[in-house]
């Protein structure tokens, strides 16, 4: 499973990287929290704030977080400080991601 995947690489990055900020929004309903909240126990995420989709009505959700989102999961988006976001569909590429952590979080990493 994707999401899985993507959850352990990112607990992974968290405690690499203290300074990255993580919230992770799930596209279930509120009735599946408990469940939501052990599984990101499991992986090691649990400091990261998450939220779960407050309506059954997932597409206009979705559409309000991105117009270009058509409910492909899992997606991921990197906002940096400066608001500039990427949004990504599917499974998570551990060496993109360590990059951009590199270029937008770590400061001893980033690019001049």
């Amino acid at each position: 499973m994707h999401c899985r995947d993507d959850l352990q690489l990112l607990g992974k990055l968290v405690k690499k990287h203290p300074a990255l900020d993580v919230v992770l929004v799930a596209t279930d309903t509120p009735a599946e929290a408990a469940a939501l909240t052990a599984t990101l126990k499991q992986y090691g995420v649990r400091r990261a704030e998450a939220w779960v989709f407050a309506d059954e009505f997932g597409e206009r959700l979705r559409f309000e977080i991105d117009r270009k989102w058509y409910g492909e999961l899992p997606r991921t988006y990197f906002v940096a400080a400066g608001g500039e976001s990427q949004g990504i569909s599917g499974k998570l590429d551990v060496f993109h991601v360590e990059q951009w952590v590199k270029d937008h979080v770590d400061p001893a990493h980033r690019r001049r």
